[in-house]
């Protein structure tokens, strides 16, 4: 028999353990391979669940979701660690980033994202003078960002590949101008994704310099507004490993843009946006689109929503056999003959959206059904297409099981039947790499109205 007092070893000896049979090595092992969320929820099994649960180790990825109690001690030790934050969207404090930045986090923080936040330029500076491993930092939408010149003190042990300071709307040329002149030149080298859509203060002055000084872009998103030729030549002529250029706003842009695109264009540029382009020609999207051919240059995703000189006579020379994502939303000069060009020239195209193109009947779709390949083809959308008739979309519903058409209502049709609202409705099987990294939101899913559709083959 077993005595008491070695009974009150055995209990002892196994006590700080999370299952009394495994060591508890093995436990954090297990543990490592579970969500944030569902380890929160094991803290409330025992005392040896919550103090394994809280191990630093396995903090290196936190999402934020409750600032309450953020700025004790015990978090702050909690994320000594920390490789990637995603604090978006929160109350999150200038305090908190300043004591977060300061402690041994600072060596180890990699991504960073205070999207949405109410941070100010103080939070930037302990940013600035702190961080010495960063090298994704996301600043969505914060409105007291005015002054970004204290990421010019990022260490050179930095290799910050990634600036979102979309919608920062304080942020102007003189924003730019104090950090790109003097910012160190390893931000310069190794700064390759710069999003700024939303910044409507930039003018021609500041995308000319941030062309001529952030030569090794490969990703540049901008709003557009103040924007004319000059500065977008400017992008073309000096960012010669650019792979994705995306502008929300090209009302100012005339065809002198699309020429110079066609003789700097690059193998790897593979994304281009020019919404609102009313003053291309139909002529020079017709140059276009052949010269395009000509070079047997294929993009992958192209939104040219809001063209509207894009009509049946250019289209005919469309031919994007790599091409999977279309937008063509509100090209009011698009007929049917138009819609059989797309199908016929990109053979691999998997979403067109056609919304607003009144001229869309659809019908053509079953004149010709037997030259045409669907096979490929995932979502198209009809919303606002007032001459598209629910009977048809049933029909083409039918024929191709495993198609997504949006109704004019922005009804999802599959299978000839209502399946949801566009927003509310994913593609099956599908899973997309999101915008921030790390483990605990590097893969969801956007639903089939979802704009940002048109990044989902640009990996990050």
């Amino acid at each position: 028999m077993t005595s008491a007092a070695e009974n009150t070893v055995v209990k002892t000896y196994y006590s700080d353990r999370a299952f009394p049979l495994l060591p508890n090595e093995v436990t954090l092992l297990i543990f490592s391979y579970l969500t944030q969320q569902t380890r929160l929820k094991l803290c409330r099994v025992s005392k040896a669940f919550k103090a394994l649960a809280y191990t630093p180790l396995l903090w290196n990825e936190t999402i934020i979701y409750n600032t309450n109690g953020l700025e004790l001690d015990s978090t702050l030790k909690r994320l000594k660690n920390i490789q990637a934050l995603d604090a978006r969207a929160t109350k999150i404090t200038d305090e908190f980033a300043k004591k977060l930045l300061v402690s041994s986090a600072r060596h180890a923080l990699k991504i960073l994202d205070l999207s949405v936040t109410g941070i100010t330029n103080i939070s930037l500076m302990s940013i600035g003078f702190n961080c010495t491993s960063l090298e994704k930092l996301f600043l969505e939408g914060c409105k007291e960002i005015s002054n970004i010149t204290s990421l010019a003190n990022l260490s050179s042990t930095c290799n910050l590949t990634t600036l979102v300071l979309s919608h920062c709307e304080s942020i102007d040329d003189d924003t730019i101008f104090s950090f790109l002149t003097v910012t160190n030149t390893t931000i310069l080298k190794t700064l390759i994704k710069l999003d700024i859509d939303g910044c409507y203060k930039i003018t021609d002055d500041g995308i000319n310099l941030i062309a001529t000084r952030l030569i090794k872009l490969k990703y540049l998103v901008i709003d557009g507004q103040e924007i004319s030729d000059y500065s977008i030549i400017s992008v073309l002529c000096n960012c010669k490993e650019l792979e994705l250029l995306a502008i929300s706003f090209s009302e100012s842009l005339t065809d002198m843009v699309l020429e110079e695109l066609i003789l700097n264009l690059q193998p790897s540029f593979k994304f281009l946006k020019l919404r609102k382009g009313t003053s291309f020609s139909e002529e020079g999207f017709r140059n276009f689109f052949e010269a395009l051919k000509r070079r047997e240059h294929s993009f992958y995703s192209l939104d040219l929503s809001e063209c509207t000189n894009i009509t049946n006579s250019n289209l005919f020379y469309f031919h994007q056999p790599q091409l999977r994502w279309l937008n063509l939303d509100w090209c009011w000069g698009i007929k049917d003959s138009s819609l059989m060009y797309l199908i016929m020239g990109c053979p691999n195209i998997q979403e067109i959206m056609m919304t607003g193109c009144n001229y869309i009947t659809c019908e053509s779709l079953f004149y010709k059904i037997e030259q045409l390949d669907l096979s490929s083809l995932v979502t198209l959308n009809f919303c606002s297409c007032k001459l598209i008739e629910p009977e048809l979309i049933i029909k083409l519903g039918k024929l191709y099981p495993k198609l997504y058409i949006i109704d004019y209502y922005g009804e999802v049709y599959k299978q000839g039947k209502k399946v949801g609202f566009k927003d509310e409705v994913y593609v099956e099987d599908e899973i997309c790499e999101l915008e921030v990294g790390g483990r605990e939101k590097r893969w969801g899913k956007l639903n089939v109205g979802d704009f940002k559709r048109f990044y989902r083959f640009y990996s990050v």
